[in-house]
């Protein structure tokens, strides 16, 4: 074999080698373009807060706080039977007449009569 034929052999091996490189990088920069552009038209999610949004939220923590007046976790869901024996519980032990705070007694109160016109007990 003639050393000139060599050399123009790997000469063309080389760039085929080389312009494979450069097609493959391309490639990947065009779906790295497209991936950006797609990240960029997604839709941004609605960050707004409407005032029902934010009540429903209130709401929700107010009967939180009504179940955790009672020892009620989020796991099981309430019914009225022991509900109502934790009521009455939790009302002796506030109760003003027996030594308790009036303010305690409210509250207790409130949280039972919450939980009651809710539909968190069956």
């Amino acid at each position: 074999m003639n050393w000139e034929i060599f050399v123009g052999y790997l000469t063309i091996g080389f760039t085929i080698a080389v312009i494979y490189i450069i097609f493959k990088s391309v490639a990947l920069l065009v779906d790295l373009i497209g991936d950006i552009i797609l990240s960029l038209k997604r839709p941004k999610p609605n960050r707004k807060r409407t005032s029902g949004n934010i009540a429903e939220v209130y709401k929700f923590l107010e009967i939180a706080r009504a179940a955790g007046e009672f020892g009620f976790n989020s796991d099981k869901p309430i019914s009225k039977k022991e509900l109502k024996s934790r009521f009455r519980f939790k009302i002796k032990k506030v109760h003003p007449d027996l030594g308790g705070k009036n303010e305690d007694f409210i509250r207790v109160k409130k949280a039972y009569d919450l939980l009651l016109s809710h539909s968190v007990i069956f």
